[in-house]
């Protein structure tokens, strides 16, 4: 069929619509409307696409649409994707960042449609981009749905390909008297009505009967064609009665000579978005009035936390004020004042036992807010029912009127209170009970009016209580303390100067002179009093000497026992046979005689001065640290020696090593507990000895075993407990 354009020249109508959607396209400058090829290049530009873009038809036309993305989503292959989603789909839909020419970014809304001809074969796509980032910067927390419009944007027929491919929107074209020229499938969805019925029906059917007659359909048009377009959100009408929540955009349409050729309209059914916000707003009031009913109960909730802290605070002073004492009757006293004020009682009193230094027990009181004199004359408390259950133990009573209890009242001669005692009615008793279990007495609170006492109160009470049952084990531990102190610093002094003594007699008064050779020795205690390790230098026959250097495993006097035993062995063996690996064997199977239940470690050397000035020596190690041996030339290792713990193992066998010392070598044999000297888990460890060896090397032998206790104890974090020796030798140059 044939229509008439808005310039009065009857055209086919597929054409003439075309035309007048190329208008609507060119006349849009609030979204992008553009179509890019299968592949994405852009093939068509609008006013509204240089707005939003930066770019110029010219500058974009034939260029690949990625342009418009960030450089992360381009390495990403996101372009590629949304043609993907678009084929596959027939239309794509999201929400980003896009770039402009300039490089700024901005919150695009984009849609892009698949394109098919007639055949059902690709074309290319449309694509309909709107600059939401003010709405999403003023809303993003709503998250609500903006109606964006989804117009075509092609030449002819790829326009009203696209604009008919558009489900969401309904977009269509009205004249300049109101009347609708084109119907897309997302009107038909929205409003009911078939493109048929639709075309060339005033578009007022889509508003109330009230509306129409003040004519608001005429005002939007009005404001459209004076100002380029109307927005608004508001009730519209379908075609079955029912009526939507719509968001409404109509933009003027003028051709190139600037006169009025008709109306672009886009609607969105923006209904449950509406139903949503109501039942929001409806269950914001609601939370509104729950939440001023929860504050009032936050408000007496913080009331009453607040007055518990004040009272915790309180009880922690008072304990704190209670264990703090250590004169029982000042302990006592400040409890019983204590409790007494807490528990708003108008007096208290506490009964409390006392053992004397012959260990007679006997009681005494205390008593708060009342005079002693009021007291004195009714003596202490018998064991009677009511009382009883407290001095043994067994229970917290808390009475609102002891009269009423069935334990009150049975006993003579007064069966109840003596006369001029003060009137009870209230009664609280708490026993105070150590932590042994022992009861070291019991808190009394009376007052004379009924229900004065509550849950608080004994819970007060009993904390009070407690405090003064650690204040009175401590005080009675404080005086077993000072009892005891001085027999006890007699017993340490006496041990001390036996452990001197023991100690001195396990290592040598002095070191032997050698021909030949220069020796130095040092002994480190360790924080134990009698320590395991020793040394000794003594002669051997045919102008040889023994040296041993040792470890018996832990400190005290058994460790001495078995140090002793291992010296004086090494010596008895040497004797007989200097060979350094039998004297060690032979100290092995002693140690197993005896039966120890410590291992030892040593090393022996035997050492045989020659005229040429060399010193020939032979070492075997049973399970000890290797020595240190530093040439004259600087040259610094350790001697290989190796052998199982004595005393552990029977048979043993071990292998002695022979070496040469000559002028101006130096010799260090040592204990474990020079190298495993640490601070913060890092040992002073053989490597720290080497080098201190070959720093010292050119000192006398005395000097280097000072030297090398010292360099150990500086490494330290703490004293040391493990006990060290050292002895040095060296052949003089």
């Amino acid at each position: 069929g044939r229509v008439r354009s808005p310039d009065g020249v009857n055209r086919p109508a597929r054409d003439a619509r075309a035309e007048e959607l190329a208008r609507l396209v060119d006349n849009v400058i609030d979204y992008a409307i553009f179509l890019l090829d299968p592949e994405g290049h852009v093939v068509s530009w609008n006013p509204g696409a240089e707005r939003l873009k930066g770019y110029r038809a010219d500058e974009i036309i034939g260029r690949h649409f990625s342009a418009f993305y960030l450089p992360e989503d381009v390495e990403r292959g996101h372009p590629a994707e949304v043609l993907q989603h678009a084929l596959g789909r027939g239309r794509y839909e999201e929400e980003g960042w896009r770039r402009r020419k300039d490089g700024s970014h901005f919150w695009a809304d984009i849609v892009i449609t698949a394109l098919r001809d007639n055949a059902g074969t690709l074309v290319g796509f449309g694509k309909v981009t709107r600059d939401l980032t003010s709405r999403r910067l003023a809303e993003e927390q709503l998250k609500a749905s903006t109606a964006e419009l989804r117009a075509a944007t092609a030449k002819l027929e790829e326009f009203r390909l696209l604009v008919a491919s558009v489900r969401d929107y309904a977009i269509f074209l009205l004249d300049p008297g109101g009347h609708i020229r084109s119907w897309n499938i997302g009107a038909e969805a929205i409003k009911g009505y078939t493109e048929a019925e639709a075309v060339g029906r005033h578009f007022e059917m889509f508003y109330s009967a009230e509306a129409r007659a003040r004519r608001y359909p005429a005002y939007e048009l009005e404001v459209a064609a004076r100002e380029g377009r109307f927005e608004e959100e508001g009730w519209r009408f379908r075609k079955d009665g029912t009526r939507f929540w719509a968001n409404v955009v109509i933009t003027a349409l003028r051709d190139d000579r600037g006169v009025l050729v008709g109306y672009a309209k886009v609607t969105r059914d923006l209904t449950e978005r509406r139903r949503t916000e109501e039942l929001l707003r409806t269950s914001a009031e609601e939370l509104a009035a729950a939440n001023a009913l929860l504050e009032a109960s936050e408000r007496q909730a913080r009331a009453e936390a607040s007055r518990q802290r004040r009272r915790t605070a309180a009880l922690e002073l008072v304990g704190r004020a209670i264990v703090a004492r250590v004169d029982l009757a000042d302990i006592v006293q400040t409890a019983t004042d204590a409790a007494t004020d807490l528990t708003g009682a108008q007096f208290g009193a506490f009964f409390y036992n006392v053992v004397d230094a012959d260990g007679e027990s006997y009681t005494l009181y205390t008593l708060s807010g009342a005079a002693r004199e009021a007291f004195s004359g009714f003596g202490m408390p018998r064991n009677t029912a009511v009382f009883a259950p407290t001095f043994s133990g067994e229970e917290i009573i808390r009475s609102d009127d002891i009269t009423q209890d069935p334990r009150y009242g049975h006993n003579r001669p007064w069966f109840g209170l003596p006369a001029g005692h003060p009137p009870v009615r209230s009664h609280l008793a708490v026993p105070v009970i150590t932590v042994d279990g022992e009861v070291a007495g019991g808190m009394f609170f009376g007052h004379g009016d009924p229900g004065v006492f509550g849950p608080e109160d004994e819970e007060a009470a009993v904390s009070i209580a407690a405090s003064a049952a650690v204040a009175i084990a401590n005080a009675r531990l404080l005086e077993d303390a000072r009892r005891e102190t001085a027999a006890r610093e007699a017993a340490l002094a006496e041990r001390d100067h036996v452990a001197r003594v023991l100690q001195q007699s396990l290592l040598p008064p002095a070191l032997p002179a050698i021909p030949g050779l220069e020796l130095g020795a040092h002994y480190h205690a360790g924080t134990e009093l009698v320590g395991g390790d020793f040394y000794d230098v003594f002669a051997l026959s045919g102008r040889r000497w023994g040296l041993v250097v040792g470890d018996v495993c832990g400190s005290g006097p058994e460790a001495a026992s078995q140090t002793s035993l291992s010296r004086h062995t090494v010596r008895a063996a040497a004797m007989f046979d200097p060979e350094p690996a039998a004297v060690l064997e032979t100290l092995n199977t002693a140690l197993l005689r005896s039966e120890a239940d410590r291992f030892t470690t040593a090393v022996f050397a035997c050492l045989s001065p020659q005229p040429s000035g060399q010193v020939h020596v032979g070492l075997a190690s049973g399970g000890h640290p290797p020595a240190v041996l530093c040439r004259a030339d600087g040259r610094v290792g350790d001697v290989a020696t190796s052998g199982p713990l004595l005393g552990v193992f029977e048979p043993i066998t071990l292998a002695g090593a022979q070496l040469v010392l000559e002028p101006g070598d130096t010799l260090v044999l040592f204990t474990d507990g020079l190298v495993e000297a640490r601070r913060a888990g890092t040992l002073f460890g053989s490597e720290r000895l080497r080098n201190a060896v070959a720093a010292l090397a050119d000192r006398p032998p005395q000097e280097i075993a000072d030297a090398l206790v010292a360099a150990a104890l500086r490494h330290v974090d703490a004293p040391v407990s493990d006990d060290i020796a050292v002895v040095v030798l060296r052949v003089p140059a």
